[in-house]
Formats: structure tokens, C-alpha cells, sequence
């Protein structure tokens, strides 16, 4: 997934949950953070499978 402007905040596959220490949690795709509004579009073969609205961009 790419848009014009934004930057990978959580890659691909386990890792810690930054909250709970020794919590692990899995990601099956990349998140990218961008601006509200921005466009998202796959850029290699895939499609983008969902996009989510932070409250916390919202604020």
C-alpha cells in the first residue's frame, strides 16, 4: 500500500505490544500513517485490503 505522503508505523509480522511487556502480537500487512484524506493504492500486485480512521488523527 502507498499513498503520497505518510510513513510505515507498523511493519509486517510479531512484535511487542509497547504497552504490555512480553506481549507478543502479530501483523498480517504493513500500517501506514498518513494525513486524513490521503489516498491509498497498492503498488506491487496485492490490492488494500482495508483502511482505518484513527480517533487519535482526528484530535
Amino acid at each position: 500500500m502507498a499513498c503520497n505522503k505518510g510513513v510505515i508505523c507498523q511493519s509486517y509480522g510479531e512484535y511487542e505490544h509497547s504497552a504490555i511487556k512480553g506481549f507478543m502480537m502479530n501483523n498480517n500487512g504493513v500500517e501506514i500513517c498518513a494525513n486524513k484524506g490521503s489516498q491509498a493504492r497498492a503498488v506491487f500486485e496485492g490490492e488494500v485490503t482495508s483502511i482505518a480512521i484513527s480517533q487519535l488523527a482526528e484530535n
